[in-house]
């Protein structure tokens, strides 16, 4: 009798998720120490409220793009039967998936320093903060690749 169960290597993701919080938090702090010594030279007068919202409203664009490129994304994933292949790819996923939060820290430490706005400021502190959101858990491999009889090591 032979026991084929799917075993998981989560070293490579811990890594990357290392790497990913560490330069997430530098971006962060770059950004605030960069706007606590620049911002007396940013005007705020080509700024306005409806501005930012606008820019708030565009930045939604590509994160609606992303959440349907991921679920597809996923579904071919899960759709992989051999069990390496779909982890190698589950694994390319992730990596995508921390390099774009990642891509979205540096663009809202932008805007802090472009707009010079409390809000932009926020929105940097709270992605730092969800940042760790990203860990490799266990559950939540298990659930998006619909297979609850993963043994991760």
């Amino acid at each position: 009798m032979s026991l084929d169960l799917p075993v998981f290597d989560l070293r490579n993701l811990k890594r990357s998720f290392y790497y990913f919080l560490v330069c997430n938090l530098i971006t962060c702090l770059i950004g605030i120490l960069f706007r606590g010594s620049l911002g007396a030279l940013v005007g705020h007068g080509a700024v306005t409220r409806y501005t930012t919202w606008i820019i708030f409203f565009l930045l939604l664009i590509p994160s609606y793009i992303y959440s349907n490129w991921s679920k597809k994304e996923i579904r071919k994933i899960i759709a992989i039967t051999d069990f390496n292949v779909q982890f190698e790819k589950y694994e390319q996923f992730f990596k995508k998936r921390l390099l774009w939060n990642t891509l979205s820290v540096v663009i809202s430490a932008a805007f802090l320093l472009i707009i010079n706005k409390n809000s932009f400021f926020y929105i940097l502190i709270i992605q730092s903060f969800l940042s760790a959101l990203f860990w490799p858990s266990k559950r939540v491999i298990s659930r998006e690749l619909n297979n609850n009889d993963i043994v991760f090591t």
